[in-house]
C-alpha cells in the first residue's frame, strides 16, 4: 500500500495526473471499440435485411409473372382443353428467354390436387406426374383456389415460387407456377453488400424430392446434414461454414472467425430458411471479409496510447508551472522572510503573495507577527 505521507506534493499531483490520463484513455479506447463492434453488428443486420428484402422482392416478381400468364385468354382456353401443344407454342419461347436474363427456372401448369400437367422448361419430357407428396405450395393453391408463394423444393431443386390460379367462365381449371432462381438473388446481394452467400438445404428433404440427374449434386456440395445447392463462391463457403453450426441455427446469428487458409477475419451471418409451412428447411449463409474492422481496432490502440502520452505531457507540464508559481515560489519567499527577520536584515518584498491561496497568506501573516530572536 502506498504511503502518501512520504510523497512530495508534486509527486502526488503527478501520480494523480497519470491515473487520470490512464482512466480517460482506457475509457476512450473502450468507447471507440464499442463503436466498432456496433458497426460490425449494424453491417451484418443490414446484410440480413437486404437478403430478406431481395428474396421478398423476387417472390413478388414470381407471383406477378405467374399472374400475367395465368390471366391470358388463350392460355385459359388451351389449359381448359388440356392442349399442351398450344401452350408450348404460345409460351415456351418467351419462358425460355427469361431463364438467363431474369432467372426463371421453372414454369409449370398443375391440375388439382398437385398433378404436373406441363413443364414449359422441360418440354422434351411431356408427362403428367403427381407431386402432391412434396409440393405443399401447389396443394395450398389448388385446395384454396388461391395464390400461393414462398420457398419450396421441387423436382428441379430449391426455387422462389409464385403460384396463381387459372380460371375461366366455367370456373377453376388449375394453377400456373413460376419458379425463380435463388442464385440470382445471392449474386445481386453480393453486388450491393459485398457478402458472398450460399443456400444450404436439409439433405433428406432435398434428396427425397429432387429428380435424379436434374439437379443432382456431387459429394463436394454436402456439408453435414445439408446440401449447398447455390453459392456465389463455392470454395469460400465450403471451407468456412461448419456443419456443427448449421445444425443449431434456429434464428439469425452473426459471428467472426478466421479463414483457415488466408487467416482473414470473416464476418459470418446465418439465417434460417423456411418454407410455406414456416418449417425450417435450411440455412442462408453470408460471408464477408471483416479485416477492416480489426485494422481500425489496432489503430484505436495506437491512438489511445498516443492520447495517454499527450495527456500526461500536457497536464504534467501545466502542473509543473502551477506548482512553481503557486507553491514553490511563495514558499521560497516565506523562507527568505524567516531568514531576514531572524538576521534583522532587509525583508524581501511580499507583494507577489497577495494573490496566493489562503494557506500561504495565513502563513505569511503568522510569520510577520512572530518575533524571531
Amino acid at each position: 500500500m502506498l504511503n502518501l505521507k512520504k510523497w512530495s506534493t508534486s509527486s502526488i499531483i503527478h501520480l494523480s495526473i497519470f491515473m487520470l490520463a490512464a482512466f480517460t484513455s482506457i475509457m476512450t479506447f473502450f468507447d471507440l471499440l464499442g463503436t466498432i463492434h456496433f458497426a460490425e453488428k449494424e453491417e451484418s443486420k443490414c446484410a440480413m435485411d437486404l437478403v430478406e428484402n431481395l428474396m421478398s422482392n423476387v417472390t413478388i416478381q414470381s407471383q406477378a409473372r405467374a399472374e400475367v400468364i395465368a390471366s391470358l385468354p388463350l392460355v385459359k382456353k388451351a389449359f381448359r382443353e388440356k392442349n399442351k401443344e398450344t401452350l408450348i407454342t404460345v409460351l415456351h419461347e418467351a419462358i425460355d428467354g427469361q431463364h438467363d436474363k431474369y432467372g426463371v427456372d421453372e414454369a409449370n401448369f398443375y391440375l388439382p390436387p398437385a398433378t404436373l400437367f406441363l413443364e414449359l422448361t422441360n418440354i422434351q419430357e411431356i408427362k403428367e406426374e403427381d407431386h402432391s407428396s412434396f409440393r405443399k405450395i401447389i396443394l395450398d393453391a389448388t385446395t384454396g383456389k388461391k395464390t400461393s408463394q414462398g420457398f419450396e423444393i421441387g423436382k428441379n431443386g430449391l426455387d422462389i415460387r409464385g403460384v396463381y390460379p387459372v380460371t375461366d367462365e366455367n370456373g377453376f381449371i388449375g394453377v400456373f407456377e413460376i419458379g425463380m432462381s435463388v442464385i440470382n438473388v445471392l449474386k445481386l446481394n453480393k453486388k450491393i453488400s459485398g457478402f458472398d452467400a450460399g443456400i444450404f438445404v436439409n439433405k433428406d428433404i432435398y434428396n427425397s424430392v429432387v429428380a435424379e440427374g436434374v439437379h443432382h449434386l456431387d459429394k463436394s456440395h454436402y456439408i453435414g446434414n445439408y446440401v449447398n445447392q447455390y453459392a456465389t463462391d463455392n470454395d469460400l463457403i465450403k471451407k468456412n461454414i461448419k456443419k456443427e453450426k448449421l445444425d443449431h441455427i434456429v434464428k439469425n446469428s452473426f459471428y467472426i472467425q478466421k479463414d483457415p487458409e488466408t487467416k482473414e477475419h470473416l464476418g459470418i451471418i446465418e439465417v434460417p430458411l423456411k418454407n410455406i409451412e414456416n418449417k425450417q428447411i435450411g440455412v442462408i449463409a453470408l460471408i464477408k471479409n471483416y479485416d477492416k474492422y480489426f485494422m481500425i481496432e489496432k489503430q484505436i490502440i495506437i491512438i489511445s496510447i498516443a492520447f495517454f502520452i499527450l495527456q500526461c505531457a500536457v497536464l504534467m507540464g501545466i502542473s509543473n508551472i502551477f506548482i512553481k508559481a503557486e507553491i514553490i515560489k511563495p514558499l521560497h519567499l516565506l523562507i527568505e522572510l524567516i531568514k531576514t527577520r531572524k538576521n534583522r536584515t532587509v525583508e524581501p518584498s511580499l507583494s507577489e503573495l497577495e494573490n496566493s491561496c489562503d494557506e500561504i497568506i495565513n502563513l505569511k501573516n503568522s510569520l510577520l507577527n512572530t518575533d524571531f530572536k
